[in-house]
């Protein structure tokens, strides 16, 4: 036996999907997309979607934040339209930082438009 156990927690019952969004214009695209899914969800099932706005480093906020609250249970990440650089949040966690997520991550290449995002969402 070990001295020290981790503590399990229960999982939510409910998911979440964490998006992060900042001022690019990858996330600007997102961000109406996810305004619109919203709308849809909330009109459909009832559901509002959580907002949560946070300062600092957007890497270790991200990663507070799942530790922080187990509902969260996928993080979803839109990449940068050029073939070189997809963006630092998807360079941070797809490189140095990607064995240190509790939870699975989803990239979306920055060249999709609505119309494609929405087919596969």
């Amino acid at each position: 036996m070990s001295a020290v156990e981790p503590a399990v927690q229960p999982v939510p019952e409910n998911r979440k999907f964490l998006v992060v969004v900042d001022q690019t214009p990858e996330c600007q695209n997102a961000q109406q997309v996810l305004c619109d899914l919203a709308t849809r969800i909330k009109a459909d099932a009832g559901i509002a979607p959580e907002l949560v706005v946070r300062e600092g480093v957007a890497a270790q906020e991200i990663l507070k934040l799942v530790a922080e609250d187990l509902s969260i249970r996928v993080l979803v990440l839109g990449a940068g339209g050029g073939k070189d650089d997809p963006g630092p949040l998807v360079s941070s966690f797809s490189g140095q930082l990607a064995g240190t997520m509790p939870i699975p991550g989803s990239i979306v290449p920055g060249h999709l438009d609505l119309d494609q995002i929405d087919s596969i969402a």
